[in-house]
C-alpha cells in the first residue's frame, strides 16, 4: 500500500509556555517534550517524525529514552519542525524572512542562474522556509511520484519541472543552514524523479542532466544514499541504449559512495541493480553473486530503517521480481518463472508502469519454455500496460520482445499480437517532449 502522509499537527497556544513543557525544553530533553506535544496536539509519532524528517522509528527510540537527542542539527530539527521558539532550547535565534540578508548565500548544485536580488518572480511574498514547508514540499512530490506510477511520466513530467523550479527558487531566502541542508534533500529527491520519467519518456539528454542534479545537490547535502541512488540510475542510461557494459562503472561508482553510509535497504537495491547489468553483459557468476549480495542485504533491514522516498516500496516482493528478471535473462527460466508469478501476484495495483516490465519478463521465460500462446497473452497485456502509462520505454520493450517469436510469426496468438502492435502507432519519427532541458 502507498505510504500515509499523516495529517501535520500545530502545537496549541501557550504551548511552549506551560510550566512542564518549559522546564523540559530547558533540559533540553526532547523525550518530555515529544510527550508532551503529543499528549497536547494528538499527534502520533509517524506525524511528529514527518515534521522533523525522521523515522517513526528514531521519535519512539527518542521518546522511550533509548535514544538521546544531543546534536545540535537534531535540535535544529526538532524546533523548525515543531514550531518552537529557538532561544527555548537555546538556540541562535532564525533569520528573518525579510528584508532580503546583504550576503548572497553561497552558490550550490541546485543554483541554475545567479541568485536575484530580491525573491523570485515565483515567490510572490516572503515565505518562511522551515522544517514545515519542506514536509509540505516532500508531501507534493510523493504526490507526482505515485501518479507517474499509475499514470505515466507524461501525466506529472510538467507539473514536476515546475515542482523542482519552485524548490530551486526558494534558494534564494533565508534559512538556517540546517534548512538549506533539507532543502537539497527535497531537490534531489526531485530531480532523480524527473531524470527517471525522461528515461522513461526516451529523453537521454534531459535524464542526464537531472540525474548529474540529484547526484550533485545530494552531496551538497551530505546524503551519500541520494548520491549513490542518483549515480545508479545514471548507469542505465547506456543500459537502456544497449550498452550495459558502459553502465558498470557507474555502478561501481554509487557502491564506492553507498560504502560510507547507507540503510541495508538501498544496499540490497543497488547490488539488484549491478545484478541486473551483469546479466546483461553476460556474466553470470557475477550476476548471481550480486543477487547473493542483495538478498543478504534485504535479510538485514530492519523494519523501520530510514529510507530515501523514491525506495519506501521497496521490499522483499519488489527483490523478488528483479531476480527473477534477472535469472530469466541469464535463461534460468525454471528458476525466474515462478519468482514472476509469485512477484505478479504480490504487486502493487497501483505499479502500473512496473506491472509492464514484469510481465514482459515473464513473457520472455515463457517463450524460452515454448509456452508461445501465453507468452503473446502475457506481452498483450504488458503493451496494455505500457500504452496506458505511455511508457516508450515499455512499448519499445515490447516490439524487441516481438523479435524472438519470429518462428512463430504465422499462428493466430502472434498475429494478435501484431494487429495490437500497429494499432495507435505513431505516424512517423521518434517520441518527441516539449520541454526536454527543464532547468
Amino acid at each position: 500500500m502507498p505510504r500515509r502522509i499523516p495529517d501535520r499537527p500545530t502545537a496549541p497556544p501557550g504551548l511552549w509556555e506551560r510550566d512542564d513543557m518549559a522546564a523540559a525544553l530547558a533540559d533540553r530533553d526532547m523525550a518530555r517534550v515529544i510527550r508532551i506535544f503529543r499528549q497536547r496536539t494528538g499527534a502520533s509519532q509517524e506525524a511528529v517524525g514527518s515534521l522533523v524528517r525522521l523515522p517513526q522509528s528514531r521519535i519512539s527510540e527518542i521518546e522511550r529514552g533509548v535514544n538521546r537527542v544531543e546534536k545540535l542539527e537534531s535540535f535544529e530539527r526538532f524546533a523548525e519542525g515543531l514550531a518552537i521558539p529557538s532561544h527555548l532550547l537555546g538556540l541562535a535565534a532564525e533569520p528573518s524572512p525579510s528584508p532580503p540578508p546583504a550576503r548572497t548565500p553561497k552558490p550550490s548544485a541546485l543554483a541554475t542562474a545567479p541568485l536575484p536580488a530580491r525573491p523570485p518572480a515565483s515567490i510572490r511574498r516572503p515565505v518562511r522556509v522551515d522544517a514545515g514547508l519542506l514536509a509540505d514540499l516532500d508531501q507534493l512530490t510523493d504526490g507526482f511520484r505515485r501518479i507517474d506510477r499509475r499514470m505515466g511520466a507524461p501525466a506529472v513530467f510538467r507539473d514536476l519541472a515546475a515542482h523542482l523550479a519552485r524548490v530551486q527558487d526558494l534558494r534564494g531566502l533565508p534559512m538556517t543552514p540546517t534548512t538549506r541542508t533539507h532543502l537539497a534533500e527535497v531537490g534531489s529527491d526531485v530531480a532523480a524523479l524527473l531524470g527517471w520519467q525522461a528515461l522513461d519518456m526516451d529523453q537521454p539528454k534531459a535524464a542526464w542532466q537531472h540525474l548529474r542534479l540529484a547526484a550533485q545537490a545530494a552531496r551538497e547535502a551530505d546524503q551519500p544514499t541520494l548520491h549513490a541512488f542518483a549515480t545508479a540510475q545514471m548507469g542505465y542510461l547506456p543500459l537502456f541504449s544497449g550498452n550495459a557494459r558502459a553502465a558498470l562503472p557507474l555502478i561501481a561508482q554509487a557502491r564506492t559512495i553507498a560504502a560510507q553510509r547507507t540503510s541495508s535497504t538501498f544496499t540490497a537495491w543497488l547490488h539488484a541493480a549491478e545484478a541486473e547489468m551483469l546479466a546483461n553483459v553476460g556474466d553470470t557468476t557475477a550476476a548471481l553473486h550480486a543477487l547473493e549480495r542483495a538478498d543478504a542485504a534485504m535479510a538485514r533491514a530492519a523494519a523501520g530503517e530510514e529510507r530515501t522516498p523514491a525506495l519506501a516500496h521497496f521490499d522483499a516482493s519488489h527483490l523478488l521480481r528483479w531476480k527473477g528478471q534477472v535469472l530469466g535473462h541469464l535463461a534460468r527460466k525454471h528458476d525466474a518463472e515462478p519468482m514472476l508469478r509469485a512477484a505478479l501476484a504480490e504487486a502493487d495495483p497501483t505499479f502500473v508502469r512496473a506491472r509492464a516490465g514484469l510481465l514482459l519478463d515473464l513473457a520472455t521465460c515463457l517463450v524460452q519454455d515454448g509456452e508461445v500462446e501465453e507468452a503473446c497473452t502475457v506481452a498483450r497485456k504488458a503493451l496494455e500496460h505500457a500504452r496506458e502509462t505511455q511508457s516508450a520505454r515499455y512499448e519499445h520493450q515490447v516490439l524487441v520482445f516481438r523479435a524472438h517469436l519470429e518462428p512463430w510469426s504465422d499462428t493466430p496468438c502472434v498475429r494478435q499480437l501484431d494487429q495490437e502492435l500497429n494499432d495507435d502507432l505513431p505516424e512517423a519519427g521518434p517520441i518527441t517532449w516539449e520541454r526536454q532541458d527543464v532547468q
